[in-house]
């Protein structure tokens, strides 16, 4: 007897994808992957300090920081964490900090960045102690077990196919909803981690969120209560959140005091908590919306006096360009034009380096830039660093580049690797730049001819350089020595520097005027960042601008001063003239005392850069514990646990995964499954191994699934039991051939599968006992290519405008399957030998209007032999297919489809939140589609088969910092398509499709 029963793939294709998602975007996901890379550990008594070779003093100075902040931290929140692991890297120039607070694990980049919407900080100690308070205020809020990330309801349903050989359809609908074991709003995190102890105080309310904060209540565009709560924004609103968490988190200590904060996290914890207002109205006994307006009515009425005092004598120039909120370091051309940094109306941080011409045009020159960037005195070439990977390591470091503005072309300065902020000599032969090791820059010489290098000084550890200005009387350079910026001069002939500008205010930007005698710099002496200008041989200094935000980087071209703003809306290009007439001398101008006290009195104490003793403590412990020091071998992780409880194809289930790794993300493994009261059930479980920067990821992959279906045989008169169980083992080899990210992603999959299904008949009328036999044995390999790259964006995952995605695969299979000769205990198979080949390509197209985008998907697949067993067939139709007909009732040896779709917003920026979920924008598209699957012989245009339909898309998030990704999709098949049964056991009968509507629903964590 013939048997061609199918479980279909999506039926373990919907568990494996639910229990990723647990994995992958739970808040612990996160991943170092640097595994060629020796690491070795230090102990103290709280933390463990890994770190790579060459890191020997970064990691004793984090060991002293991490132990001088444990007892303050845990004291004040009155919780205690036995031992945190602390991994601290030096393998980028993209830093940044990260706390794993349920691994108690927290990431660390030693290189210092200059972040322009922030003011500048001892980075070590401030990114330590910031990291540390989430992990323990994080962890004194939660509502379950550490061990209990977060639970989960998952409900999974499918098509109901019309051919009874398919006992499992398509998924039509499936539901993802956590429930979060923390529910702290992001504006209140971020507060703590900025607020910290008064015993541990690594970061203060300085000049630059003032200005961020002052301008925002000016103009009136403060973020709301609900949009302080999560994150998803761009980049300046992000830091927007930031301070108004701060400023929210002093003004509760201010006004209901200190302890409040601690109580605060404590009523979060709360096991039927769902958001900040509960435990805001328990703790200082009024609603999140009252303390909102009321903090928001003490911080404007401040910044209303201020406004009123400096209007009183305000100075400031023309915005003359910026698009977008970050446009930084105008440099005139000479002919009326400036280049300048710009993201160019982005959403992020990413900047451009473009050319304004005299008439307003703008020209992109080159992209990703990295830092402050400098015009030769011939105006012909440009020099700047920008990240690549071009250097021994392959790493993500600077480079510095130049680029000729007669010829248009670009060309790498050897030898310049994690170069940074350059300037052109006087001459033009030489350019001088900060090059970062460690956490420690040096300034140098470069002949940019050949990249031979000069270093000018010997810094004291942990010394940061910025901007640098070389004219006549030497280089300029603005110095950050753990308190605050100051201006130095260096003379590049001797190396020797002496201090200009030196006073606990933060002083930055210095730039020769055209003269050499005086220069322009950029201060926040009084509060607020203005221009000032510096006479060399009297030491006189002058305010030249008086703004309300802030005003940087100046650079005088005939008599007109260019720099760059700060309004609501970012960072412009300013412009401003007859400069000299308004000028008011430095002292005339006061000083903000309480900042600079701030200032010197939180950072002084604190700094390891200038401190001998400290330096010399550090340097001992190295010198008598190197060899202590263990090599790092694995770190595993707690087990942590996911229950689930799950509605699947209309019967309740309950689940359970578990997870485990190693602290630097080189191993993990993952095992789940679920089960009915049937006993139905599915088991997964995995196990990834990070082998190193340049060599594959390896993952081993194991499947089992068991389903029961009956069925009544009317020509037979019996009920047909059947029970399927399915098994596959996977391994699969990922080589990333390019950055990987959200936006981005360039990778080498090889893939190998071993798979087996069986089938137990229980059928009483044919038969004394159950018969059962294996009906397919698979074996394939596959090699894929998986390119994706989207612009990114706030919307680039509800509405990607810009990029494209591209998958090929080529798969061999060597299968068999059962023929359908049966004996009692004897069963034969046929070989089923082919190549199947896959192609899918979407490109993304912007249309200028209401931001909304077009969207060309193209799909094709084929078999290389017609004698192949239609059990193997391709499918194209579903709701990732042809949405307007069911999966398996389109398919064949050659599959092909086209999808157009245009997608549009329907409401953007709701930005409240309800109950758990915050509501962000809706989107909506409509699409048109085609395609059909032919057999090999009977290939034809003329049979295509249509559908339209229409799309609703939402996003938003759940507790805050679970991404909700909502889509429900209705298509209508324009065409009838006809298919006879090919199941022998059932009567011969002819199924139609077409020319009604199908629906479908996912609300998950991305689309």
């Amino acid at each position: 007897m013939r048997y061609s029963g199918r479980s279909s793939p999506p039926y373990g294709r919907s568990i494996q994808l639910a229990l990723t998602i647990l994995i992958i975007l739970s808040p612990m996901a996160g991943a170092v992957n640097f595994s060629d890379v020796t690491w070795r550990s230090l102990e103290t008594e709280h933390f463990k300090i890994h770190y790579h070779d060459g890191e020997e003093f970064s990691a004793r100075q984090v060991a002293l920081i991490a132990e001088s902040i444990y007892q303050p931290v845990t004291e004040f929140y009155d919780y205690r964490i036995p031992e945190v692991h602390i991994n601290l890297m030096d393998i980028s120039d993209e830093p940044g900090g990260a706390a794993y607070y349920y691994q108690d694990r927290i990431n660390l980049d030693v290189a210092d960045y200059e972040f322009n919407l922030r003011g500048t900080t001892s980075w070590l100690r401030n990114v330590t102690t910031h990291e540390f308070v989430h992990l323990v205020s994080m962890q004194k809020s939660m509502k379950f077990p550490k061990s209990i990330p977060s639970f989960y309801l998952q409900f999974i349903n499918f098509e109901r196919e019309r051919r009874p050989d398919v006992i499992t359809g398509y998924p039509n609908y499936e539901i993802y909803i956590p429930i979060a074991g923390t529910v702290m709003p992001n504006w209140f995190a971020e507060g703590m981690a900025q607020f910290q102890t008064d015993k541990t105080r690594s970061d203060i309310w300085d000049s630059h969120r003032d200005m961020i904060l002052r301008t925002a209540a000016i103009e009136g565009t403060l973020l709301s209560m609900d949009e302080m709560k999560v994150f998803g924004k761009n980049s300046l609103n992000a830091e927007l959140l930031y301070n108004q968490g701060f400023s929210m988190t002093r003004f509760i200590a201010e006004e209901y005091g200190r302890d409040r904060i601690r109580e605060l996290a404590v009523a979060l914890s709360r096991s039927y908590r769902i958001g900040f207002d509960g435990a805001c109205r328990e703790v200082l006994g009024i609603s999140e919306d009252r303390l909102y307006q009321l903090w928001k009515s003490d911080i404007t009425s401040g910044y209303r006096i201020r406004e009123k005092e400096i209007k009183k004598d305000r100075t400031e120039g023309k915005v003359i360009a910026g698009q977008g909120f970050l446009n930084l370091y105008p440099v005139p051309d000479g002919t009326g034009g400036i280049y300048y940094l710009s993201n160019r109306g982005g959403d992020y941080s990413d900047m451009d380096l473009v050319h304004r011409d005299s008439g307003g045009g703008i020209t992109v020159i080159a992209e990703g830039i990295t830092s402050r960037f400098t015009l030769s005195p011939d105006r012909r070439s440009l020099c700047y660093s920008r990240i690549s990977t071009d250097n021994p390591e392959n790493r993500d470091y600077n480079s510095l580049f130049i680029y000729n503005t007669e010829k248009r072309r670009e060309s790498k300065i050897p030898n310049t690797v994690r170069g940074s902020n350059p300037d052109y000599s006087p001459d033009g032969e030489f350019i001088t730049a900060v090059f970062t090791s460690g956490c420690t820059d040096h300034v140098e010489i470069i002949n940019h001819s050949n990249g031979q290098r000069q270093k000018l000084l010997e810094p004291e550890m942990g010394t940061q350089f910025y901007g640098l200005s070389w004219g006549e009387k030497g280089i300029l350079a603005s110095r950050f020595d753990c308190t605050s910026r100051d201006i130095i001069l260096i003379d590049p002939g001797s190396g020797e520097s002496r201090e200009l500008l030196c006073c606990g205010a933060d002083e930055r930007d210095p730039v020769w005027d055209s003269s050499g005698r005086s220069f322009f710099y950029s201060t926040d002496l009084s509060g607020v960042f203005n221009i000032y200008t510096m006479d060399m041989d009297s030491g006189e200094s002058k305010r030249v601008t008086n703004v309300l935000g802030g005003a940087f980087a100046p650079r005088n071209e005939e008599g007109t001063i260019y720099y760059h703003s700060y309004q609501s809306g970012g960072y412009k290009i300013s412009a401003l003239d007859n400069w000299e007439k308004r000028c008011k001398s430095r002292e005339e101008c006061g000083a903000d005392s309480a900042l600079i006290d701030m200032r010197l009195s939180n950072y002084s104490d604190q700094s390891f850069c200038d401190n001998p003793l400290l330096s010399e403590k550090i340097s001992r412990a190295i010198a008598e514990n190197r060899e202590l020091d263990r090599k790092y071998g694995v770190e595993y992780t707690d087990i942590y646990f996911f229950p689930m409880l799950m509605i699947y194809d209309n019967k309740p289930r309950l689940g359970l995964t578990i997870q485990l790794g190693d602290i630097l993300d080189r191993q993990q493994f993952l095992a789940g499954g679920s089960i009915n009261s049937e006993r139905e059930f599915d088991a997964v479980a995995s196990l990834e191994i990070e082998t190193g920067e340049n060599l594959p990821s390896v993952m081993f992959g194991f499947q089992y699934f068991r389903k029961y279906y009956d069925y009544y045989n009317r020509e037979l008169s019996a009920l047909i039991a059947e029970r399927f169980d399915l098994w596959q083992g996977s391994l699969m080899l990922s080589y990333e051939l390019g950055k990987t990210d959200y936006y981005n992603r360039n990778e080498l999959i090889f893939m190998a599968d071993h798979g087996e299904y069986y089938v137990n008949l229980n059928a009483w009328a044919v038969a004394e006992r159950e018969i059962g036999w294996k009906y397919y044995v698979g074996n394939e390999l596959s090699l894929a290519y998986a390119y994706r790259s989207v612009r990114s964006g706030v919307d680039a995952g509800i509405n990607p405008r810009r990029g494209r995605e591209i998958y090929l695969e080529a798969k061999k299979a060597y299968n068999e399957l059962y023929s359908g000769e049966l004996e009692y205990f004897y069963k034969e198979s046929e070989e089923n030998f082919y190549g199947e080949y896959h192609f899918s390509y979407e490109e993304f197209i912007p249309v200028p209007i209401m931001d909304s985008a077009l969207s060309l998907y193209l799909k094709a697949g084929a078999l290389d032999r017609s004698t192949v067993d239609e059990f193997f067939n391709i499918y194209t139709g579903g709701r990732d297919g042809l949405r307007g007909y069911s999966y398996y009732s389109i398919g064949g040896q050659r599959t092909a489809m086209a999808r157009l779709t245009y997608r549009f917003p329907l409401i953007r920026n709701i930005n409240r939140k309800v109950l758990f979920t915050y509501f962000r924008s809706v989107y909506a598209g409509i699409f048109a589609e085609a395609g059909n699957g032919w057999y090999r012989d009977d290939f034809s245009t003329g049979d295509l088969k249509r559908d339209v339909g229409l799309e609703i898309r939402f996003n938003g998030y759940n507790f805050n910092n679970y991404p909700v990704a909502a889509t429900f999709m209705a298509a209508y098949g324009l065409d009838d398509v006809v298919y006879s049964n090919p199941d022998p056991l059932t009567d011969q009968e002819t199924y139609y499709e077409g020319n009604n509507f199908r629906f479908y629903g996912t609300v998950a964590y991305s689309f």
